[in-house]
């Protein structure tokens, strides 16, 4: 299990006069303040308080620095302190998901990993819209560096890199043992590339982990130098990473991609070659066969036979070098005679091979995908004997037989026969074997979803499309069962299911069936906890070792040995290109020392590659490599669109000052200005309408639920405290940030209604009718919200409960209006994309540990379960889905751990999910279980019901309205106070204590009389679009605004 111990990392967060970005970034973190650093160089703003309120470190250094100098004295300190990761930050982001969680899970998962970051929205004031960056990767043929921003598979969990943004990213301390500290003469861009290449070529891996996300402001410190001295900056950076890593040669026809008859490792090599910047064809070619290829001065082969073909020793001294796919066939031609003999891994395309894509299940029993190597059909026809006599025990699995002519090695007509995309395919029931014939050449997604869809891939050879499958079935999470002998071997992790070449030929390579068999016996009695370590264990072999990057790392790790480094041409060609870009563009002359500039630049602005120097390059590029006139045509209209932006941007900074005196002004004299008229019969809806939040995602319920009737409504978007959380616009026609309305409904927590009021002119409110519309846990509201409350003149709540916590401390009128409880349908499989067992009953309990987990106890949901279920046979599992408060709380997330480590059927799944994939999760649980001591609603439990799935609950607080003995199973508790340390505001106030004996008896009750319980949901959806329904809570919202309106002298809407 994962540890998240704060002390194993230690941000730190270069600044300079960043105490307003800080303010912003600090409250996202999630993480301990005692673990993050921030490197103060001599600021003379607010920062050192900002730090002080948060409790972070602050560390002096006095003076600037450039942001790899700020970066080092952080990984310095991260050494002292023997931390095991050190995060390297920006100030000007802030952390939408719990990173640093996510990024730590992913490093523990992997000891090959170096460096890992999150995705990134980049936000840009300048811009139209605000791109979301997946990962950044390099054309070294061009010394280029971009985003990628091309959506990934969704449900995909990593995404391999060529290196990691620095602008957040989490770095191994014991790689930057073996790279060396960040390369001081990059100072601002580009070091994170250097690094990058650093940490491959000493074996590490580098990437982005795309459900962890960031938002970037790379507007809010806008650098107002001459273009032309940032582009010379970067100019200057490009030609020193070049120097330092480019100059290597290496020839190689790389075919037209779309020809049928091109070797796919051919095209990936080649674009892997161009893309390290490899690729040149003054050096010695690369050829993909066997000696005696024609102009083969670096020879590439992946033979894997037992033994070399006797006529390969008259290609001896033919080739500069021999490069081989395993240590077995590289030991055979040594033997031979050649010379120069290196092995280097052949990788598969992780893009492409990875657990998370589509996976549709060949059955529902264990399935087996064998993967023939052509020309074994002796070998295979005994290995499906050794089948048969697997199966023959009872055991209830299944074989998918892959190959060239494989339907007849089963001995036998088939059941049933029929062609689907490239294969044909044939059914043999009794042998529960389906065999697919390859017709036609199958890509490389396919191959993919077929081994995600088995639970092994069993590979019978040592020959190259053997390997190759068990390379391609590992990185796709599928463990396999393989030879350990030939060039298999190479592929050693730990668990591994291997067998030996049979002892009756040992001089063949013919694999000892009798120790398959028990291979598939042991895997097939595989328990889920050992079957996730084996799958772990062979992906991060993968991962670590046999990638496409390693192919072309390896390679590039030999050129040293077999040919002198030089990088004068690229660099030449470089400066040329650059020359011209810069030449072109320019609008003034010389300019000083731009290290010396840009030294006096904090990180944060000095890392911001603006959108005019990335056009200068192109400029200049084309021009050079075409002519002036094609390289106007081609991107003058970019030209001029980003000069539009620019424009726009300059004259905000230039006014910005002013502004903010204006600002001042402007409050000052809102008294005495002419407000605009008060629109009658309308009503304001105030809140977070567009962030990621419980909040938001109710007023977005109200919002649709007013659209459908005839009120008129506008949306204030409030994004104060909330910049983190913020997702799309939504109903954005309707924003109005200018008109008064009669009626304002804000939805905020009431602690919050002073901020509200505080950063909203107090125009908006004054004269019109302000309802609260908010939620409270527990039964009485705190007695210093009394003052609170006194501009609010009614409150919604969204149930009696409610309602009546208020009513001690509130005098005015309440209405009860509910909320909208809305489960749009999801694509995704929950099952398939969170591998449950399709055939299990799964009880689901979620909750978000900021919320307080002594309210959600989840322990009780727990020890309820392992109480109703003692037989650990049992077919039902229960999934604690958790998220938030990164390293609170350890006593709790212990006592979780502890549990699903003591009992394989309890699975705690702690990160962050969307809200796709947790609608996903709900749907394909059974049974939502909540033993909640308080609950303002219970919309985990309201949207199981809407999707029709049993609930058992407290019977106690919000909920209560909807969970009922009709609608679920209600358990029974007894009321005791809240202690102190239990939640907020607990003076005099009590909670539920649930019976946790009711809540066993209750599954096993849902389990054992499934028409009951299928009843009791039925009736719970019926109830649940009904009560919470768009119409019917627009229906209520509307009525109410309408009497409103009415007692305020408006008139009636036309």
């Amino acid at each position: 299990m994962v540890s998240f111990e704060s002390s194993r990392i230690l941000m730190a967060i270069p600044s300079i006069n960043g105490g307003s970005l800080l303010a912003r970034m600090l409250p996202t973190l999630r993480w301990p303040s005692t673990s993050i650093v921030v490197l103060d160089q001599g600021s003379t703003d607010d920062t050192a308080a900002i730090c002080s309120e948060h409790g972070v470190e602050c560390v002096q250094l006095h003076r600037p620095h450039t942001y790899t100098e700020a970066c080092n004295i952080g990984i310095r300190l991260a050494r002292e302190r023997n931390a095991d990761y050190v995060c390297l930050s920006n100030n000007d982001i802030v952390f939408m998901t719990d990173v640093l969680q996510q990024l730590l899970t992913a490093m523990d998962e992997d000891p090959h990993l170096g460096i890992t970051a999150p995705s990134q929205v980049i936000i840009d004031e300048t811009l139209d819209d605000q791109p979301l960056s997946y990962r950044v990767c390099w054309d070294l043929e061009r010394v280029d560096f971009f985003h990628d921003t091309h959506g990934p598979d969704l449900a995909a969990q990593r995404l391999d890199s060529d290196f990691c943004e620095l602008t957040c990213a989490l770095v191994r301390v014991s790689a930057i043992e073996k790279t060396g500290l960040l390369d001081d003469e990059f100072g601002f861009y580009h070091e994170d590339a250097d690094l990058g290449i650093r940490l491959q070529k000493a074996g590490y891996s580098c990437a982005y982990i795309p459900h962890a996300q960031i938002e970037h402001f790379s507007s809010s410190t806008f650098n107002l130098e001459k273009t032309t001295r940032k582009a010379s900056y970067i100019a200057k950076n490009r030609l020193y990473f070049a120097s330092k890593h480019l100059g290597f040669r290496v020839g190689h026809v790389c075919a037209d991609p779309r020809s049928r008859l091109q070797n796919p490792l051919d095209l990936a090599i080649g674009a892997y070659l161009r893309s390290y910047g490899l690729l040149d064809e003054g050096g010695p070619e690369l050829v993909i066969g066997q000696p005696g290829a024609p102009d083969a001065g670096y020879l590439l082969t992946t033979f894997a036979g037992g033994s070399l073909p006797a006529h390969w020793a008259k290609y001896v001294g033919k080739h500069e070098a021999i490069l081989t796919s395993s240590e077995w066939t590289r030991r055979l031609m040594l033997e031979m005679g050649f010379q120069s003999v290196f092995h280097i891994p052949v990788g598969v395309e992780t893009d492409v091979y990875h657990p998370w894509g589509v996976a549709r299940p060949f059955s529902s029993a264990k399935t087996y995908l064998l993967v023939a190597d052509d020309g074994n059909a002796a070998t295979l026809a005994k290995s499906l004997d050794a089948w048969r006599r697997f199966r023959s025990t009872g055991r209830e699995a299944s074989l998918v037989l892959v190959g060239r002519q494989v339907i007849n090695a089963v001995g036998r007509t088939p059941d049933s026969s029929y062609r689907i995309g490239p294969f044909r395919i044939a059914t043999f029931e009794l042998e529960g074997i389906e065999a697919r014939d390859i017709l036609s050449d199958v890509d490389a997604e396919l191959s993919a979803e077929l081994y995600r869809a088995a639970d092994f891939t069993i590979c019978l050879g040592t020959g190259a499309r053997s390997c190759m499958a068990v390379l391609e079935s590992l990185a796709c999470g599928t463990p396999a069962i393989r030879p350990d002998y030939g060039a298999a071997a190479d592929f050693d992790h730990e668990h591994a299911l291997l067998f030996p070449r049979s002892e009756h030929d040992p001089s063949a390579f013919q694999p000892d069936l009798d120790v398959l068999e028990r291979r598939l016996e042991e895997s097939f009695s595989l328990d889920a906890q050992d079957y996730r370590r084996l799958a772990l264990s062979g992906l991060n072999m993968v991962r670590g070792g046999f990638t496409i990057r390693h192919t072309i790392m390896a390679l590039y790790r030999l050129l040293p040995d077999m040919q002198v480094r030089d990088p004068r041409a690229k660099l030449e060609l470089m400066e040329k290109r650059l020359g011209s870009s810069l030449q072109a563009i320019s609008l003034s002359g010389p300019t000083s020392d731009p290290q010396k500039g840009m030294r006096r630049a904090s990180g944060a602005v000095a890392r911001r590659v603006m959108t005019m120097g990335r056009l200068i390059q192109q400029f200049g590029r084309t021009w050079q490599d075409r002519d002036l006139a094609t390289a106007g045509r081609m991107i003058g209209n970019e030209i001029r669109q980003f000069s539009t932006h620019r424009s726009r941007h300059v004259v905000r900074a230039a006014q910005r000052a002013g502004r903010m005196g204006r600002e001042k002004f402007l409050d000052w004299i809102a008294p005495y200005r002419r407000k605009p008229p008060i629109l009658a019969n309308a009503a304001l809806l105030v809140g977070y309408i567009d962030a990621d939040l419980g909040l938001g995602e109710s007023l977005r319920g109200l919002a649709r639920a007013l659209a459908t009737t005839d009120v008129r409504i506008g949306i204030h978007p409030f994004t104060v405290g909330v910049e983190g959380r913020r997702s799309a616009p939504f109903m954005q026609q309707h924003y109005d940030r200018a008109n008064r309305y009669a009626v304002n409904v804000i939805e905020v927590a009431a602690n919050e209604l002073a901020t509200v009021f505080d950063n909203i002119n107090r125009s908006r409110f004054d004269h019109s009718y302000n309802i609260l519309r908010t939620y409270w846990e527990l039964s009485r509201a705190p007695e210093e919200w009394r003052e609170k409350l006194a501009r609010v003149d009614e409150i919604w709540a969204p149930n009696e409960f409610v309602a009546d916590s208020f009513r001690h401390i509130f005098d005015k009128t309440i209405t009860v209006v509910p909320p909208c409880v809305e489960v749009e349908e999801v694509a995704i499989d929950g099952r398939a994309h969170f591998g449950l067992d399709p055939r299990r009953f799964y009880f689901l309990f979620s909750f978000d540990y900021f919320s307080f987990p002594q309210r959600k106890n989840p322990l009780a949901v727990v020890r309820a379960f392992r109480k109703a279920f003692v037989d650990p046979a049992t077919p039902v599992s229960l999934i604690v889905k958790s998220t938030g408060a990164v390293g609170h709380f350890p006593e709790i997330k212990q006592y979780l751990r502890d549990a699903a480590r003591e009992d394989g059927r309890i699975e705690i799944m702690d990160r962050t999910v969307d809200r796709k994939e947790m609608l996903a999760l709900l749907k394909s649980a059974d049974c939502y279980v909540s033993m909640h001591r308080a609950e303002g609603f219970g919309l985990g439990m309201a949207e199981a019901m809407a999707f029709g799935r049993s609930v058992i609950g407290t019977g106690y607080s919000g909920n209560a309205e909807f969970l009922t003995a009709e609608t679920g199973y209600p358990i029974p508790y007894r009321l005791r106070p809240v202690p102190a340390d239990g939640y907020v505001h607990t003076d005099g106030q009590v909670w539920a204590e649930p019976d946790e004996a009711a809540c066993a008896e209750a599954m096993i009750r849902v389990v054992s009389e499934p028409a009951e319980a299928a009843a009791r949901a039925a009736a719970g959806q019926q109830f649940i679009a009904r009560r919470f329904g768009t119409d019917n809570v627009g229906e209520i919202a509307s009525s109410r605004l309408k009497e409103i309106f009415a007692d305020l002298g408006a008139q009636k809407p036309s």
